[in-house]
């Protein structure tokens, strides 16, 4: 999946040469939330196996197209998500019961 490029412009710039508001134009370039999603799962997975592969933050950090710090955070990010149970959330037990 390839990073996503910045813009050369701003919203600004655009709405301004449209004779739009900047929100129209913000609107009309948003990513879908599937999409964004998917994009954050590829990239915080892929930051993850590298680094169980052995790979330096600098190497990580050139691959997703973000920092090193930025590389650090996905990995966090993919540890923690290992981590997280993936069932649904037990039932609360109702006051009094049990006793």
């Amino acid at each position: 999946m390839p990073v996503r490029q910045k813009r050369k412009k701003t919203a600004k710039e655009v709405a301004k040469h449209f004779g739009v508001s900047e929100r129209t134009v913000r609107r009309h370039v948003a990513e879908e939330r599937d999409t964004y999603e998917a994009r954050a799962d590829y990239r915080r997975n892929l930051a993850g196996n590298m680094r169980e592969q052995g790979k330096s933050w600098a190497e990580i950090a050139a691959a997703i197209g973000g920092s090193e710090w930025s590389a650090r955070a996905l990995v966090r990010r993919y540890r923690t998500s290992l981590a997280e149970p993936t069932g649904p959330a037990p039932s609360p037990t109702p006051c009094g019961a049990g006793l």
